[in-house]
């Protein structure tokens, strides 16, 4: 009996592959999600890893429009992703679990942001069932044990509202470019059966110039771990720790380690921020009289430098605040505008705007930091400005 018919594609824009082992009522919410909320072209390749529950049969007699591998072992999750993605068509891949449901609008932004140059996988803001937030993308530290920013967090906060370079998202919705994924080769199926491939994958595409970007206008809701229970996940991340940690320990040696996060919550920031050299931070008050030209500044860094740090303090309207979190600015309102510098000790390469009053605070906070004069920044070309702290041409 039929219960779901995917639209045929003769040209995909987009190939969803899903890795399927055991958990079957969960494929088939997650493409009937997909069906409809997804407004391009798309194909669907399931591959069934031998599943111990019939979820294989289920699919093939449930579901129509589906282009069904079924193995007669695990083969894991990357050989299984490597085997659809073999046979995809579409310009983009979308590795998706079985146990996340997509909503409406999520793929037209994660395809935007892979339109954009030196980008090649973009992952949405992952929600739990509650509607908290679950991942706005992730971290890892020197020991290659890695966390969820985020994780708990309102999806309504700041914080995880605007787009960032970052170290790896996780595969439960992975968007990239086929060339790209492809180029480095997919999946190391070395992570057998699953875990840290994604971060692997993302470490690889970075050695060739290509980085992976957190897009929160896309969001994704994930049940998250139902084939998998806490005791076998946790003995098989630490397996796969392991491999990562030998083959990229080299790049994590100087980072910070994620131990002891409620008593030194800047390493989880410095973590965040480790692929943004350039961390710039514009001191201003919105109700400043050269207050909108210094808001439209640093939407104008955000957007042409989106690996480095943009963070601008300050309250500006809801208008205004959802343009800057759309091109990449941070934008905090601290309560304790001292508290929260020195919470971030050390932490910027440039600081914009403060004015002769926060001088002492910064001498303490960021010696280090680079003092432009705001009023000189304002008329100069943002290319010009950037280059003045040492920051790259603009990946655009």
């Amino acid at each position: 009996m039929t219960i779901l018919r995917l639209p045929p594609a003769a040209d995909p824009v987009l190939s969803v592959v899903m890795v399927t082992y055991g958990g079957w009522d969960w494929p088939v919410r997650a493409l009937v999600a997909l069906e409809e909320h997804t407004l391009v072209p798309f194909e669907v390749i399931c591959v069934d890893n031998d599943s111990w529950d019939g979820t294989g049969e289920m699919l093939e007699d449930l579901v129509d429009g589906v282009s069904l591998i079924r193995n007669r072992k695990n083969l894991g999750f990357a050989g299984a992703a490597n085997q659809a993605a073999e046979r995809a068509r579409g310009d983009y891949l979308c590795f998706l679990n079985p146990d996340c449901l997509v909503t409406p609008g999520w793929f037209r932004p994660l395809r935007d942001a892979l339109g954009r140059v030196g980008i090649a996988a973009a992952i949405p803001r992952f929600v739990d069932t509650e509607g908290l937030v679950q991942e706005a993308g992730s971290v890892v530290d020197s020991q290659g044990w890695t966390e969820a920013v985020g994780r708990g967090a309102s999806a309504n906060d700041p914080a995880y509202l605007f787009p960032r370079i970052v170290d790896y998202g996780s595969a439960a919705c992975l968007v990239i470019r086929r060339d790209a994924f492809m180029k480095v080769g997919g999946f190391d199926p070395v992570y057998y059966p699953a875990y840290c491939e994604d971060v692997d994958l993302a470490f690889r595409l970075a050695e060739e110039g290509l980085r992976t970007v957190y897009e929160p206008r896309a969001t994704v809701v994930h049940a998250g771990s139902v084939s998998t229970d806490t005791v076998t996940r946790d003995r098989l991340i630490e397996r796969n720790r392991r491999i990562l940690l030998k083959r990229w320990g080299e790049r994590l040696a100087d980072r910070p380690p994620l131990t002891e996060l409620d008593r030194h919550p800047h390493r989880l920031l410095a973590l965040r921020d480790a692929p943004s050299v350039d961390r710039v931070l514009v001191l201003l008050d919105p109700a400043e009289e050269r207050g909108d030209r210094a808001l439209g500044l640093a939407a104008d860094m955000a957007r042409g430098w989106p690996d480095a740090r943009i963070t601008l303090t300050g309250a500006p309207g809801d208008g205004l605040l959802d343009e800057l979190l759309g091109a990449g600015v941070e934008v905090v309102s601290p309560a304790d505008l001292e508290a929260w510098l020195e919470s971030r000790r050390f932490h910027y390469s440039a600081v914009l705007g403060a004015g002769d009053r926060f001088d002492r605070l910064l001498e303490v906070t960021q010696p280090q930091a680079e003092r432009p004069d705001l009023d000189r920044a304002l008329g100069m070309p943002v290319t010009d400005l950037m280059a003045s702290i040492g920051a790259g041409p603009p990946l655009d």
